[in-house]
């Protein structure tokens, strides 16, 4: 499971050539699909980056040849950084994500709202969404408090004009919370386990 091994490849450095392998595969699966199936043409990617990777000097440069060499339009592409890099590095970071969203790559801040009281720098970084963590989402039935803080991070990101996603939603309940606080997109097990290409692609078939 990826929580026995992604943690060893951030420690050993491995996951600088593991993550740029996940890049290539995502963008080629994803032009692959598109170039079989019209209906998927507007379907888009989302990547996780390390800090690691994130870190590479190159790295932009590399994302848009491997975009050009597939052929996908970078308007399909996300990519998803945790809070922790955008914080620890902002004017780097800023200065990364300024090329990426340039180019037309869509940036996520992945599970928000772990670990950070200030939300000044958000107000300053050029991101598109906003990825609200699984444990607020665990407490939404504990309690108004937990559906507060939910509601509060809506408001706050559509205040500031970015998308929101919902991680970790497992219940029809859940969703339905969700839908009543205006929150846009969800995942979660609620709707799928995760499965492979080969699923994705016999799924898109049936509804495309």
């Amino acid at each position: 499971q990826p929580d026995g091994f992604i943690a060893l490849a951030e420690d050993t450095g491995l996951v600088i050539g593991l993550g740029r392998w996940v890049l290539r595969e995502a963008c080629h699966q994803l032009g692959e699909w598109q170039l079989s199936l019209p209906a998927t043409s507007s379907l888009t990617m989302s990547v996780n980056l390390s800090p690691k990777l994130f870190a590479q000097p190159n790295l932009v440069r590399e994302i848009a040849a491997t975009l050009e060499r597939v052929g996908l339009p970078p308007r399909l592409l996300k990519l998803e950084l945790t809070e922790g890099i955008l914080v620890h590095h902002p004017h780097a970071a800023n200065a990364m994500l300024k090329e990426l969203r340039a180019m037309g790559i869509a940036v996520c801040i992945d599970d928000f709202g772990t670990g950070y009281s200030s939300l000044s720098y958000l107000t300053n970084l050029n991101v598109d969404v906003l990825k609200i963590d699984r444990s607020f989402i665990n407490n939404l039935s504990s309690g108004t408090d937990g559906a507060e803080m939910v509601r509060n991070i809506v408001r706050l990101a559509t205040g500031l004009g970015l998308s929101v996603v919902a991680e970790g939603v497992e219940t029809l309940d859940q969703s339905e919370q969700l839908a009543a606080m205006d929150c846009e997109f969800v995942q979660g097990f609620h709707f799928s386990r995760p499965v492979d290409a080969a699923t994705v692609w016999a799924k898109l078939l049936r509804h495309g």
